[in-house]
């Protein structure tokens, strides 16, 4: 299947290069192996002195591309601290497609099941930041019949992994998230722009993740907890909700944890949300004490804001170590981590 879908790749796009490019080996319950199946675009990132208003031409001061996407993102992040990872998702036959999957072939994200549509323009975003807050404003374009071709995916292997991440509702990630709760693997969700029906998926996810607008716009309820605790009624185990500049929190049955933001240099806060959910993750996977999970998510997703972009900032896990005793913490050993060094 590698073989047959890597070629139809090369025919498509030509040869190119991976970096630090590893296999990943698939056995049964892999437990260190996550499954992204969500968005990927290309972001298109010009930063300005102050976000233009109606009919005001304005100059960049900046202009960069960077791969983007709610589940790339997540899937990057997570291939950056240390887990394997690999990703469903359709792209264009396109140099923006080719683009995506390059991008994430070099964070060393399987793309073995990624999926290339003649004909379709692959997802784009186009992401104004102010160069003074670090505010952003995006405006995105995907195709919606991407997620007919998505429809036809191969999906039976993904009872192999020890994590299953998605970020919208539709047939694919659906049948998906059945395929986990069969085999008993985790399902975390993440909401997206794109997709809308939460209710049809969220009793077959495990950890759900959104913003606080989000949450609060979804439950018609203005305090942050409660707004969790109505979702977590419709059944997953438990819901984290990121606050931006005030942290985040994560509700259960028993608890409500609330972190504080890490103070940082904000540049740019593209991304964060992803790279939150991508660090949840990667804390879940790691059995570590869920307070620590939401302030080690809180660190990553901080780190990430001191540069432009959604994935330029993202930090490896020897960083975020340095960053959490610079700020009086210690990262603890997990299951796919030894015990750190004194």
């Amino acid at each position: 299947m590698f073989n047959s879908r890597l070629s139809m790749f090369l025919k498509v796009f030509g040869p190119i290069v991976l970096k630090n490019r590893e296999p990943i080996l698939k056995t049964r319950y892999v437990m260190s192996l996550v499954v992204g199946l969500g968005y990927c675009s290309v972001d298109y990132i010009g930063v300005v002195p102050h976000i233009p208003s109606s009919d005001e031409k304005i100059r960049m001061t900046k202009i960069m591309r960077q791969g983007g996407g709610v589940t790339g993102t997540a899937m990057v992040t997570v291939s950056r601290l240390g887990l394997k990872t690999a990703i469903v998702w359709c792209v264009g036959g396109d140099e923006n497609g080719k683009f995506v999957i390059s991008d994430l072939a070099d964070e060393g994200v399987d793309i073995s099941h990624m999926m290339v549509a003649q004909g379709l323009l692959t997802p784009v975003s186009y992401v104004l930041v102010d160069e003074t807050s670090g505010k952003r404003t995006i405006a995105f374009y995907y195709d919606e019949t991407l997620l007919e071709h998505i429809a036809k995916a191969d999906l039976n292997w993904i009872s192999e992994a020890g994590a299953l991440y998605i970020d919208g509702v539709h047939e694919a990630s659906i049948r998906a998230a059945m395929i986990a709760k069969e085999n008993r693997i985790p399902v975390f969700c993440s909401t997206a722009e794109y997709a809308s029906e939460y209710d049809r998926i969220i009793s077959y996810v495990d950890v759900f993740i959104a913003s606080l607008d989000w949450v609060c716009s979804i439950t018609n309820r203005r305090e942050p907890s409660e707004a969790a605790r109505v979702l977590l009624r419709a059944g997953p185990k438990m819901v984290a909700v990121t606050l931006g500049d005030q942290g985040s929190l994560c509700v259960t049955k028993d608890e409500v944890i609330k972190k504080e933001a890490f103070r940082v240099n904000v540049v740019d806060t593209t991304g964060a949300g992803d790279v939150y959910s991508g660090a949840f993750v990667y804390g879940m996977l790691q059995e570590w004490p869920l307070d620590f999970v939401v302030e080690f998510s809180n660190a990553v997703a901080a780190m990430k804001c001191r540069k432009f972009g959604g994935r330029a900032g993202i930090p490896k896990l020897a960083e975020v170590r340095v960053f959490m005793r610079e700020h009086g913490k210690s990262l603890l050993p997990g299951k796919y981590l030894p015990t750190e060094p004194p």
